[in-house]
Order: C-alpha cells, then structure tokens, then sequence
C-alpha cells in the first residue's frame, strides 16, 4: 500500500505484514486502523519499542482524515515456533478528540436582501406614489408649497369643498381633478440590503446546542461581521442536527438598521 509522504514511525527490527494497514470506518464509530508487524520474539525488545498511548500513527498529519487516529491497544501473537511473532497495532479516535465543543466555529456570509414600503424610506415624498387631486367647484389651481417636501397625506384634507386637496391612488370622480401626477408609478417598495451570517458550531452535549438555538428572536452580534458596520442582529433560526458523534448547531443572523426594540432584544 502506497503511503506518500505520511511519516510513520517503525522500529528498524520490524517488518510490515503484507496487506496492512488496514483501514475502516462508519459515521457513527469513526475511522479505526490496523497495522500489524512481523519481528523476533522478544518480549523485552518489543515492549521497548511499543507505542505509547495515544501516540498518532501519522506523524506529520499528512492526511487529515487520519490525522486523529491515535495508538490504542496492541496484540502479540508468537508464531507457532516461538522464534517469531506477529505485533498487531490499533489506532482509532479518542473519545476526547470526537466529544469535545467546538472552539473553531464557521461562519459564513450571505447577501440577502428584502422589500420595504416606500414609505419606510428615509427619503420618502407623499408625491412618490400618491397623485395630488383638486377639487374644482369654481376655484382655480395653484399648486401648493407642501406638495414638494410632504411626507404623509395630512396635508390635503379629502374634504369635498372647493379648493381642497386630496391624495389617492385612484380617481374618487366627482369634482375631484387630478392636478399632479404620482412621480413613481408602480413602486410601491424598496430594496433594502440584509445580510445574513450563518454559523456552525459543534457541541458533545445535545443539551448545550439546544440551549444555543434557544437564543432565536433575541438581538446577539456574531463574533464575525464581514466587514458590516452599525445596525443590530437578530438570530432569525436556529437548527440542531446530528454530525458524526456531536451535534451541530446551525444559527443564522440577520443585519438590519435598526431593529425594533419593543419586540426584539
């Protein structure tokens, strides 16, 4: 079996057993490897040579799906002369290695966007999406200073009286007279950029993760921003899943200026 440049290290005196190592592994047990060895039977010469626990069977992490892989137990088979004997070597994962939290969460951003009533616009003019009405029983019109800068409908009464102003998107008849055109016709809404971070942080204890995804609907600051400066983050979702032997916590944060106090916090 081809090795590359995976760093093992073998006592001079040993030699590998044809076939080794052997690798296995399943999702829920972890990867597991045998090596085994053929020498002289020494007891005294092979325990000077024996792994220590925990000793990794990749030196240098060459491959990282076996960069955990950690001597465990060993097994001394003489052969049936007794002159020779067969050292069988297993690694696998530590219970530590698995189990532990997570101290390098992911995080990952999306740029979402989402639709805001034009009104919702810090710029916003009632002459954006509302046409300006007159209404003519015998006066003439003039236009009024408001209709510039108004940024609500208070302005024009809607009174049916003559020289009075109304604000509609559709004609009331009558004697009312459209005198200004609405200035964005068919935008009712804006874009208004919102990003969104996801993170994945992995827990040993399925307690702990759903005690973090409790935190949805609460204003929490991700520990990375991207860059994103001023407003506030909610946690919009939160979700647990199995992930080999630990449970990943996946919760996503939405950025907006200014998030409503009285609901969130």
């Amino acid at each position: 079996m081809g090795q590359g440049n995976i760093n093992i290290v073998t006592p001079p005196t040993w030699t590998r057993a044809k076939g080794y190592p052997i690798i296995s592994g399943g999702t829920a047990a972890g990867i597991t490897l045998v090596d085994q060895y053929y020498t002289v039977y020494n007891l005294f010469s092979i325990f000077q040579v024996l792994p220590s626990s925990g000793t990794p069977w990749d030196q240098d992490n060459a491959v990282k799906e076996l960069r955990d892989l950690k001597f465990q137990r060993f097994d001394i088979q003489p052969t049936d002369s007794k002159g020779h004997a067969f050292i069988t070597l297993t690694y696998g994962i530590s219970e530590s290695a698995i189990d532990e939290d997570d101290d390098d969460p992911k995080y990952f951003l999306n740029n979402n966007s989402f639709e805001l009533p034009l009104e919702r616009n810090a710029g916003y003019r009632t002459k954006w999406n509302y046409d300006l009405y007159f209404y003519a029983d015998g006066s003439s019109y003039s236009q009024p200073a408001w209709w510039d800068t108004a940024t609500d409908r208070s302005d024009a009464t809607g009174t049916e009286k003559d020289g009075e102003y109304l604000w509609d998107t559709n004609n009331p008849g009558g004697l009312w007279k459209k005198v200004e055109e609405r200035q964005k016709p068919g935008t009712e809404s804006y874009i208004v950029p919102a990003p969104v971070v996801e993170e994945h942080r992995w827990y040993k204890d399925q307690t702990d993760a759903n005690t973090a995804a409790s935190t949805v609907g609460t204003l929490v600051t991700p520990a990375n921003v991207f860059g994103v400066s001023g407003g506030e983050w909610l946690v919009v979702s939160a979700n647990v899943e199995p992930d080999d032997r630990r449970w990943r916590l996946i919760r996503r944060y939405q950025w907006a200026k200014d998030w409503d106090n009285d609901l969130y916090s």
